[in-house]
């Protein structure tokens, strides 16, 4: 009798030890899960994301850093900072960059790049390109290496196109200034203005600006203006760009873009530590109704299809990142507010490559010491001035010192009306 009691008693212990067992697990999963949730919430975005993986954390050291890069540079999407984040691992490592014939930051652009447009170097292949440059494929296979990574980035058009409108100056070069306000007064009837302007001016000034004054990333990423209202060449050019590009980053992403580009190229976060140059002041924006919105969208309908492509492409790959991406986006973002801190003074200056439009101006703290007044100099660094650097720097590179001949530029009515998609 005493043996039966004992054995009940031991059982209904047992069975009351594994009830707060699993209690104490489940309480544990459910704190994880959480703190899961929570973590990823800690993200700033545009809008709702799902950044939830059961993807293990990535070894060190469990990949080699990539040093070959091109950077097709699309117009006004955020690319001058991402420039600069290549530049300065460039030049820490010691890498070669391509470099322009001409002053300023093109290499033939807005021709499709070609070899003539760069310094040649003796047998020397460059690693990295970021200039200003209009994708042409096989002539940028035959420049860089084998085991070039090619990366670019889009901004949503409505907004890009209110940014290239205002940062080219269209209103000025189109002579509708005087308007209240100028780009509603081009989407009224885009090509009625256009034609207009080719009617009164000389073709000769601004032409290269206006190959900007619809579809601007698409024209850098190779869509030719006459193809502009031809469906199916435009998504087949979409495919060949998603097959071509091992990733296509998101201004509106752009924090995000930097991390998922890091891990592409097995950097480092500190190697993508950033301040956002060649911005606009917010005085020099324009609101912009829905109406002028639809307008910007119809004007712009192959960047309209090419962002939306991509972004969606690029939503997937952020949903699947794990906990470690949270991580690394949030370390970026701290080092990034802690420099602006340490670093910075905000005044306004003058564009260096179009000196018309005022644009937010970085400067640097006075008593910094040496070392990490070079740190945040070069953070600030335009692409102008890098590539003044990197022309120096490169020179005992060269082969000789005769320079190909650049390419005159002269464009007769019919070509601008062909490249402004005006037929």
């Amino acid at each position: 009798m005493i043996r039966k009691r004992l054995s009940r008693s031991a059982v209904a212990f047992a069975l009351i030890n594994f009830t707060i067992f699993m209690a104490v697990l489940f309480y544990k999963m459910a704190v994880f899960s959480f703190e899961k949730d929570s973590l990823a919430k800690t993200v700033t975005s545009p809008a709702q994301r799902s950044l939830v993986s059961n993807s293990p954390p990535k070894e060190p050291n469990s990949c080699t850093p990539k040093k070959n890069v091109v950077f097709l540079k699309t117009h006004k999407t955020g690319g001058s900072t991402l420039s600069n984040i290549i530049n300065r691992f460039g030049d820490k490592n010691k890498l070669v960059f391509v470099v322009p014939t001409q002053k300023y930051n093109r290499l033939g652009w807005p021709w499709f790049f070609n070899e003539e447009y760069m310094i040649k170097y003796n047998s020397t292949k460059p690693n990295m390109l970021c200039s200003h440059a209009r994708y042409n494929r096989d002539v940028l296979e035959r420049v860089m290496p084998n085991d070039t990574i090619y990366v670019t980035i889009l901004r949503d058009p409505v907004e890009h196109f209110e940014s290239t409108f205002s940062y080219m100056a269209f209103g000025d070069i189109l002579g509708i200034s005087n308007q209240t306000n100028p780009l509603e007064v081009f989407l009224e009837n885009p090509k009625e203005v256009l034609v207009q302007y080719l009617l009164t001016q000389d073709l000769r000034i601004n032409s290269d600006r206006l190959k900007l004054i619809r579809n601007g990333m698409f024209f850098d990423l190779g869509l030719e203006s006459k193809d502009f209202d031809n469906t199916e060449n435009i998504e087949g050019a979409i495919r060949r760009i998603d097959q071509e590009f091992d990733l296509v980053l998101i201004t509106e992403y752009f924090e995000e873009s930097m991390i998922m580009l890091k891990n592409l190229l097995c950097w480092e976060t500190e190697d993508m530590v950033h301040f956002h140059l060649n911005q606009r002041l917010e005085s020099q924006k324009n609101n912009i109704s829905s109406e002028l919105v639809s307008k910007i969208k119809k004007w712009n309908n192959a960047d309209t299809a090419l962002y939306e492509h991509f972004k969606s492409v690029f939503l997937k790959k952020l949903s699947a990142q794990g906990l470690e991406f949270v991580r690394d986006m949030n370390d970026l973002k701290s080092s990034n507010a802690a420099l602006r801190d340490i670093c910075l003074e905000s005044v306004s200056k003058k564009d260096e490559g179009y000196q018309d439009v005022e644009i937010k101006g970085l400067k640097i703290r006075e008593n910094l010491t040496e070392p990490l007044k070079t740190t945040c100099d070069k953070m600030t660094w335009s692409e102008v001035k890098y590539l003044g650097y990197f022309r120096y720097k490169q020179n005992k590179l060269l082969a000789s010192t005769e320079q190909p001949r650049t390419t005159r530029w002269s464009l007769a009515t019919n070509s601008l009306l062909h490249s402004l998609g005006l037929y």
